[in-house]
C-alpha cells in the first residue's frame, strides 16, 4: 500500500502501524442517541453494513435500556442488538451506563458479545398477543412462560408479569432457578393459569414424575411446573385452573407435593376445578 503511494517508511512508522492496529483505537465510540435507539460515527465511515461484519466495535453505553435496543453506525440504518448467537434481543436493563460492550455484526443483528449474564430477568408474557422472539417488555411481551425461563440463566430468578389468561400445555422444568409469577388485569381481578401442575421433587414419596406417560393418573396431556430440590415458585394474584377428566381419569394438574427442599408460596390466589372435584 506504502509502495503504491510512493512513500517510504522506516522501522518507528512500522511500530507506530502495529500499535494502533493492536489497539483498535479506531473503533472505540462513546453511544449517542437514546437509551434504546444507539447511534455511533466510524472515521472513516463504512458505506455498508456489509463492511462491518465480524469488525468488533467497542461502544460505551451512556444509559440503561428500557426496552429492545438498536444501535445505527453512521446512519446505515438501525440493526437490532442482540444477546451472544443472535437468537434473542438483548433484555431490559443490560446496556448498562458506562459499560463498554464489545458488539459485532453477524450479517443479521449486532451481537452484544460480553453481554453480563444476569441474575435475575423480568419479562411481560402474554400468550395471546406476544411472540418468543420478542423482548419481553410490556410493549412487547413473549409468548409462553418457558420461554421466559429458557432465557434465565440456572440459579437465576425469573420474574414473570402474566398480562393475559394463560394455557399451560407443556411440562416445564425449573432446573436451579426460582420463578415468580404475578398477575397483571387492567380489569381486576386474578388472571387465569389453565391446566397447571405442581410437582416438587417427583421421586419423593414414590410420585412419579409427569413425563413418563402410560402410567395412572399421568395421561398424555399432563402438563405443568416440575420442581426439584433447591427450586422455588412463587405466584400472585392468578387463578390456578385445574385440568379436566380425561379419557375418565384425572389430568393429575393442581398437585401441591414438596420434601421440604423445593418452595411454592401462593398469594392472593385462587385453586380451581374443572369438571371434577378436588382429589389431591
Amino acid at each position: 500500500m506504502t509502495a503504491e503511494a510512493g512513500l517510504t517508511i522506516d522501522d518507528a512508522d512500522i511500530d507506530r502501524l502495529a500499535k494502533a492496529i493492536r489497539s483498535l483505537g479506531g473503533n472505540y465510540r462513546l453511544a449517542g442517541g437514546t437509551a434504546n435507539a444507539l447511534s455511533i460515527a466510524q472515521d472513516p465511515a463504512p458505506t455498508d453494513w456489509a463492511d462491518l461484519v465480524n469488525v468488533p466495535l467497542f461502544v460505551r453505553f451512556a444509559t440503561l435500556n428500557t426496552d429492545a435496543a438498536m444501535l445505527n453506525v453512521n446512519g446505515l440504518g438501525a440493526r437490532s442488538i442482540t444477546i451472544p448467537g443472535g437468537r434473542y434481543p438483548c433484555p431490559l436493563g443490560v446496556l448498562r451506563p458506562d459499560a463498554v460492550g464489545v458488539l459485532m455484526y453477524n450479517g443479521t443483528s449486532v451481537e452484544y458479545l460480553n453481554a453480563p449474564p444476569p441474575s435475575s430477568t423480568n419479562f411481560f408474557v402474554n400468550q395471546s398477543t406476544g411472540s418468543d422472539i420478542n423482548v419481553g417488555s410490556v410493549a412487547s411481551p413473549l409468548a409462553s412462560i418457558l420461554e421466559a425461563i429458557r432465557r434465565t440463566p440456572i440459579g437465576g430468578i425469573c420474574n414473570i408479569g402474566l398480562t393475559g389468561d394463560y394455557s399451560h400445555n407443556q411440562i416445564t422444568r425449573l432446573n436451579g432457578r426460582q420463578l415468580n409469577i404475578q398477575g397483571y388485569n387492567s380489569a381486576g381481578g386474578a388472571l387465569q393459569l389453565r391446566n397447571f401442575t405442581f410437582v416438587a421433587n417427583p421421586v419423593a414419596g414414590g410420585l412419579q414424575d409427569p413425563i413418563f406417560t402410560g402410567v395412572a393418573n399421568f395421561p398424555n396431556n399432563t402438563s405443568g411446573f416440575i420442581l426439584g430440590a433447591g427450586d422455588s415458585l412463587q405466584a400472585n394474584t392468578v387463578e390456578f385452573i385445574r385440568g379436566a377428566v380425561s379419557g375418565g381419569t384425572q389430568v393429575r394438574s393442581g398437585q401441591f407435593t414438596s420434601d421440604g427442599l423445593a418452595a411454592i408460596d401462593m398469594i392472593n390466589c385462587n385453586l380451581t376445578s374443572v369438571g371434577t372435584s378436588n382429589t389431591t
